[in-house]
């Protein structure tokens, strides 16, 4: 028998494990590290991967790469696919800043900045803790409703700020983070300024001066919600260097009716519902809609969460608790209408129970305010809209004045003093509450 057969196939099994090194076989399901393949788990070579060491600069789509987690909005200098990248330069186009940056949804840490363009254009924020800014946040789609998020910030700081849209740029503002409890600070209140833009334009100056750390509005912010041009004529025009400064929070009135305008101008907390609260230092703030197109009785959804808010730790362990919107239960100043009853009935009763300290309101263009059962009330409706007239007592309103004024309110600790001031800068009235 002839024995050549046998020593051939010998030879071959004797080399196949030679054959296989050389040839390299990656599709298998460990892979090896040394090969440049598709694999999903893998080694230092720059392949095709999800996720890598990147110990060169690559130029892939990762989340984590390059040392550092760079899913950010400011990157580093690799070049990779980020949002933010380190080319700022302006794009030439021919976008124009036409509402100036407005500011949102401010917490210890973090703020929105809003503005809008007359034509669709890039979004860019630089920041700092001083004028020379330094930070940025930047996002290159193209939009004519401009909104950025500054993150990473510490609690009570001014930080400066300015935006910018393809070559139109804003000057340096300010803000300030809301403060940790026991810190003093200020807030202004307004309402009804509706089409007296005028008026508001001198109300609004007066607020700026009192450098106010957030602005409270009850509503009726312009005449007709269903015109756009009244929001930049009757509110962001006249008021533009306080809104740069101060986060504005506002309560719908009956003037923005159902409006989208309303809704889309602002970015609120509770996803952007048109009741929401917020806490600032040591004071709880509740806002609720209540404005002849909106009700808070029991079994709504609205009803139910003023009851969660105002039960709820945050509001109870706060010093003070403030609650603002549109319609008030009771008022002196308009010969046609006394207030609403289902507000009497209702929300009344709810903020006494859970120890609320002040309510605002507008509706009744005046002022007035009153001392019901430890809840003190004001009605703050004289921005700007024509006066109203006194018509009626009401037994626990003490002060009323048909005046054009706003509210400046200073929390020092356990003392919170509202001061009333008129068209000349002159305090008319003050009231203290103290814990």
């Amino acid at each position: 028998m002839n024995s050549s057969p046998r020593w051939f196939l010998l030879l071959v099994l004797m080399l196949l494990p030679v054959l296989m090194i050389a040839c390299g076989d990656d599709d298998d399901d460990n892979d090896d590290d040394n090969a440049g393949d598709d694999d999903t788990n893998d080694d230092d070579i720059d392949d095709d991967v999800s996720s890598d060491d990147d110990s060169v600069d690559d130029d892939d789509d990762d989340t984590i790469d390059d040392d550092t987690i760079d899913d950010d909005t400011i990157d580093d200098d690799t070049d990779d696919d980020d949002t933010g990248d380190d080319d700022i330069t302006p794009i030439d186009c021919p976008a124009v800043i036409t509402r100036q940056p407005y500011l949102q949804l401010a917490t210890q840490t973090g703020i929105h900045v809003l503005w809008r363009s007359d034509q669709e254009g890039d979004s860019l924020v630089e920041w700092g803790e001083t004028e020379d800014l330094g930070e940025y946040v930047y996002d290159e789609s193209f939009t004519d409703k401009h909104e950025l998020v500054i993150e990473g910030l510490e609690p009570g700081t001014e930080y400066f700020y300015k935006a910018r849209t393809c070559l139109d740029e804003t000057t340096v503002a300010s803000f300030r983070t809301a403060p940790q409890p026991g810190t003093p600070f200020n807030f202004v209140g307004f309402g009804d300024n509706q089409d007296g833009w005028e008026t508001f334009t001198e109300i609004a100056a007066l607020m700026y001066d009192k450098h106010p750390w957030l602005a409270m509005s009850v509503g009726d912010i312009v005449d007709d919600g269903w015109h756009l041009e009244d929001f930049e004529q009757q509110l962001f025009g006249p008021g533009e260097d306080l809104w740069r400064e101060a986060p504005l929070y506002v309560s719908i009135g009956n003037h923005e009716g159902l409006a989208p305008n309303f809704f889309d101008a602002f970015h609120f907390p509770n996803d952007d519902k048109a009741y929401y609260s917020f806490t600032w230092g040591n004071v709880f703030f509740l806002c609720l809609a209540l404005d002849t197109w909106h009700i808070a009785i029991p079994g709504t959804p609205q009803y139910k969460y003023m009851v969660q808010e105002l039960s709820s730790d945050a509001a109870q362990n706060a010093d003070f608790r403030v609650v603002f919107f549109h319609t008030p239960p009771w008022t002196e100043g308009w010969d046609s209408y006394d207030g609403e009853w289902y507000v009497r009935m209702f929300t009344v009763p709810v903020m006494e129970q859970h120890n609320v300290d002040v309510y605002f309101n507008g509706h009744t263009h005046d002022y007035e305010r009153g001392l019901r059962n430890g809840v003190a009330s004001y009605i703050i409706g004289g921005a700007g809209g024509g006066l109203d007239s006194w018509a009626r007592d009401v037994e626990h309103i003490t002060v009323y004045q048909a005046i054009h004024h706003f509210v400046n309110v200073s929390v020092d600790d356990s003392t919170m003093r509202i001061d009333a001031i008129d068209l000349d800068g002159n305090i008319f009235d003050t009231y203290t509450i103290s814990k």
